[in-house]
């Protein structure tokens, strides 16, 4: 039995910095709470707590069948930002290298300055600027290009630091002969340098993008649709109650990823290892 209510409403406004250039929302969130649906929300959370009371929670097979969809979804969607966020990390990894060992010497206290920051700075932080601060400046970007900017920044100070490292792998004696047969910087840097300093780099990088891909998970912490592998979880456990079997799918979803990733690391090192 449905009983009407026809109290008198509350309206509460919020206002979000840049909702509504990013298309994600409006600028002003205004809505109307009820007594009846006060009231309703009330029942809905003791419904949930007797639930949590009789350890009733949704099993795999439930949650899959409700939620698989959404799993896939999210898994793709995890996959893609690792992509690009691994990419963009490794393209600024190489570019912020090759400033700190350039001969001019502010690329090279520019390239310090930037691993100095990013390999010390909380990527929350880092996602809480782009998505909260930015907006005030007048810079609005969208929650997917925010948690990608914040995904890759930081990756890219490590991948710099593992390609000095390849780079100190290097024989003096081969740049040394690369400069006596007139070979510029650049030259020796993309012909010399930078490849051997790869090939050294296989495995750490795999292992930067495992990390990169645990990164990702900065999109729960912001409204961006569809969800990453986190945010489905905590979406599942807001609507329904999947507790921890919720995060033990998105759990094994990200070790199957990481698995294959160390397996095709390993496979391109007994490729391209030098043996010294």
């Amino acid at each position: 039995m449905t009983e009407e209510c026809d109290s008198e409403t509350m309206t509460v406004e919020t206002v979000f910095p840049g909702g509504k250039a990013r298309n994600e929302g409006a600028a002003m969130l205004s809505f109307s709470l009820s007594p009846c649906f006060i009231e309703n929300e009330q029942i809905r959370f003791l419904s949930y707590v007797r639930i949590f009371e009789r350890g009733v929670i949704m099993s795999v097979n439930e949650l899959l069948s409700q939620y698989g969809e959404q799993y896939l979804q999210a898994l793709l969607t995890t996959w893609k930002l690792t992509a690009l966020a691994f990419s963009a990390a490794f393209v600024v990894g190489i570019l912020v290298t090759v400033m700190r060992v350039s001969p001019i010497r502010p690329l090279r206290a520019a390239g310090e300055l930037y691993v100095q920051i990013f390999r010390n700075i909380p990527g929350a932080s880092l996602l809480m600027f782009l998505v909260y601060a930015l907006p005030y400046l007048s810079i609005v970007w969208s929650y997917f290009l925010c948690v990608l900017i914040a995904s890759f920044l930081i990756p890219a100070a490590f991948c710099s630091e593992y390609l000095m490292s390849g780079i100190n792998t290097i024989d003096v004696g081969q740049i040394e002969a690369a400069r006596s047969i007139g070979m510029t910087f650049s030259q020796t840097i993309r012909k010399v340098v930078i490849p051997q300093a790869l090939r050294s780099s296989v495995l750490p990088l795999t292992s930067l993008m495992v990390a990169t891909m645990l990164t990702t998970a900065l999109a729960s912490q912001v409204p961006m649709r569809p969800y990453d592998l986190t945010g489905l979880v905590a979406h599942i456990n807001t609507h329904a109650v999947g507790g921890v079997t919720a995060f033990f799918i998105s759990a094994v979803l990200y070790c199957l990823t990481a698995v294959v990733i160390g397996r095709v690391g390993n496979w391109i090192d007994k490729k391209v290892r030098i043996l010294r």
